[in-house]
């Protein structure tokens, strides 16, 4: 056993924290090695866990140190057998400088437990403790050149964009793309500050207080360098909350929270030189990430009531009760009904994930996400999508997005988006007035709910056309991001289609389908066959275009909010601004043009 602190040589993963004044600096190192032996349960006994040593408080160098080793015994995890146990041992080691103390933990697992127990007015041990503000770290340690950034998105989860990053590289501030990063936010950096004249790779979460740096040499090394950290930390007095350009930011005005639209469990953040989860919570938590999927049932302000479904199966309601009192520290309840009895007991499981401080994902229409303990909102560029097509629908039913039954004979005849396809595209610029080639190809697996091809024209034009109904017909109806969400992520992911032979071979391979009866030439019904063969005939060089038809969006509101400049729907504005943008970024990538059809 390590009898000595010359023995230790830790990895340097380490929890900053700073002494509450008014505590006595003496006895602290000791008090919260108590303090966290009665949180891990450690004793002399028969328990899973068993106190091999806990030091007094000694000097070394300018640091006052004390550390536990305990080992605790657990069952294998690669199989069922209950009598293959392994023993583990693992080191806690508290280091103070004046009022600044940096935890180290073997075991991560605990990490968040011990934290849990910060900041617990008139308390000793760990609630003499407080977190470091994570705007001192970001102005600490977020220095120099940025090596490697942990980015989790704000934007709606959707199949063509990540939900959350890894960018490794020698200065990654000239990496960000200004229009498709902007939606994500820093849960972690690598970077290469200056600290006490020296320079060296430092790893920084700032919300959870967490630096880490690598591997000691000896214990020598890490006494020299946590000295050095905590002295840099100490000189640290101005807060940064935005270190990094481009990225989003946490809310500057969480009051203005609100309209949540999507809720998440997200998997976790894998910080490749310093794994900070057990292999049963990781499986747990992505198990959860994957197979859950919450459906809002009503919001206000920022809190949200929703059902929540795993792999298919209704478990029941989830009410999210959130508090932005402190925006640095946002808390929330958690509360609901199981939907049977036969599920009541995953239900509770995951009303005890929904309660995780740091897997719990929320998206509001007012442009901010929550994630963990903060409120983030998107540092939008000002910039507007001008790609708008002004359409009048009014012999048409915005928000009926087919007509009655999906026949040759009846599209066309009705009021619906289908309808309006059939008999107004393309419109001037996209294609001969006449009509020319027109299939359907809605369903699963579909090319696009409309293909058009017009052969006549020089160079030849294709377009791949996805429509989705209104969320109302109110000449009033205000702007929206999450009714385009979906149809711009479809479009979006079906760009590949956009190769003539990859539309003929989709095209022919639904040939079979009740939907490929949906064909016309010049408006007049005709065989998809045909429009194979037309395809076939118009070479590699023609026009390319995006087309996403939802109506919801009228000129005369956009106009109105364009001109405000502020407000509610200006924050929305500019989130459907930056989701436009990103499509058509993507569409001029292949060499296509995005079009999207709004109401005049």
């Amino acid at each position: 056993m390590p009898n000595k602190l010359s023995n230790l040589r830790p990895y340097k993963s380490l929890i900053l924290c700073r002494i509450t004044e008014g505590v006595k600096l003496s006895a602290l190192v000791s008090s919260v090695l108590d303090d966290t032996r009665k949180l891990l349960k450690l004793g002399d006994g028969d328990g899973s866990r068993k106190l091999v040593k806990k030091t007094r408080t000694v000097k070394a160098g300018e640091l006052s140190v004390g550390f536990i080793h305990y080992r605790e015994k657990q069952r294998s995890s690669w199989t069922i057998d209950s009598h293959i146990i392994d023993t583990v041992n693992h080191l806690i080691l508290v280091c103070r400088r004046e009022s600044y103390v940096a935890i180290y933990i073997s075991d991560p697992r605990w990490r968040a437990s011990i934290t849990k127990r910060f900041d617990k007015s008139g308390e000793n041990g760990l609630g003499a403790l407080r977190r470091i503000p994570s705007g001192l770290l970001n102005a600490a340690f977020i220095k120099g050149a940025a090596r490697t950034l942990w980015l989790s998105g704000t934007h709606r989860r959707t199949s063509v964009k990540a939900d959350s990053k890894i960018l490794s590289g020698i200065e990654l501030r000239d990496a960000l793309d200004p229009l498709d990063d902007q939606t994500y936010f820093p849960t972690a950096a690598r970077c290469v500050p200056e600290i006490e004249d020296k320079e060296f790779a430092v790893g920084v979460a700032p919300r959870n207080s967490r630096i880490w740096v690598g591997t000691s040499t000896d214990w020598n090394d890490f006494v020299t360098t946590v000295r050095d950290l905590l002295i840099h930390v100490e000189k640290t007095t101005v807060p940064e909350q935005a270190p990094l350009p481009v990225l989003a930011v946490a809310a500057i005005d969480p009051a203005k929270v609100e309209g949540a639209y999507d809720v998440g469990l997200m998997p976790p953040e894998a910080l490749s030189d310093d794994p900070s989860m057990d292999a049963e919570t990781r499986e747990e938590m992505e198990t959860w990430a994957y197979y859950s999927d919450f459906k809002i049932v009503a919001t206000e302000g920022p809190n949200v009531s929703t059902e929540i479904l795993h792999k298919g199966i209704r478990l029941g309601t989830v009410d999210f009760n959130i508090d932005l009192s402190d925006p640095d520290r946002v808390r929330w309840t958690v509360a609901g009904d199981p939907s049977s009895h036969a599920v009541a007991d995953l239900h509770d499981e995951a009303l005890k994930a929904c309660k995780r401080i740091d897997w719990v994902k929320i998206w509001y229409e007012s442009g901010h996400t929550l994630n963990g303990e903060n409120v983030f909102e998107v540092r939008h560029r000002d910039m507007p999508f001008n790609s708008y097509e002004w359409v009048d629908f009014s012999e048409y039913d915005v928000t009926k997005e087919k007509p009655s039954a999906l026949d040759v004979n009846i599209v066309g005849t009705e009021d619906s988006l289908f309808c309006w396809v059939k008999n107004n595209w393309p419109l001037p610029g996209f294609g001969a007035p006449d009509g020319g080639w027109l299939v359907s190809d809605d369903g699963s697996m579909e090319l696009a709910d409309f293909i058009h091809l017009d052969d006549t024209s020089d160079p030849p034009k294709l377009s791949l056309i996805h429509a989705k109904g209104a969320g109302s017909n109110k000449a009033s109806r205000g702007l929206s991001v999450s009714y385009y969400e979906v149809v711009t992520s479809q479009a979006v992911k079906n760009l590949r289609h956009l190769d003539r032979i990859l539309v003929e071979d989709g095209l022919s391979a639904g040939l079979g389908k009740k939907i490929s009866q949906l064909a016309w030439h010049n408006r007049v019904p005709s065989t998809r066959e045909k429009m194979i063969e037309a395809l076939a005939s118009i070479g590699a060089n023609y026009e390319r275009y995006v087309v996403v038809l939802q109506p919801h969006v009228t000129k005369a509101k956009l106009s109105e909010v364009r001109a405000k400049s502020e407000g509610r729907d200006w924050s929305i504005l500019r989130q459907l601004d930056t989701l436009l943008l990103g499509a058509e970024a993507d569409c001029h990538s292949l060499g296509a043009r995005l079009c999207v059809c709004v109401s005049s």
